[in-house]
């Protein structure tokens, strides 16, 4: 898998909280905002973009179970792409 933020959004902390927003007007008004675990998600995404990483960095910060984590994470990257987030796409099954 590899992944990248869209070009046309930006992206902040702002009080412990990952912001993305639009870099022009008209492209989206929508502006995103991460916590908690989507926030780690999307930064352990972009930072490492491989799903097993991904998925072992969780693991191994919320002792949870594999199965769950891969099977979440996947959506969760899912809905990224279809909000126009991350552009790429995710090669693995559930």
């Amino acid at each position: 898998m590899k992944y990248n933020l869209n070009d046309d959004y930006a992206m902040r902390t702002i009080n412990n909280n990952l912001i993305i927003f639009p870099k022009k007007t008209g492209v989206n008004d929508i502006i995103y905002k991460f916590s908690d675990i989507s926030k780690v998600m999307l930064e352990l995404i972009l930072k490492y973009n491989d799903l097993e990483s991904v998925v072992s960095q969780i693991i191994s910060m919320y002792n949870t179970n594999r199965t769950t984590v891969k099977r979440d994470l996947t959506k969760f990257i899912e809905q990224l792409i279809a909000a126009n987030i991350l552009e790429g796409k995710c090669n693995e099954t559930n």
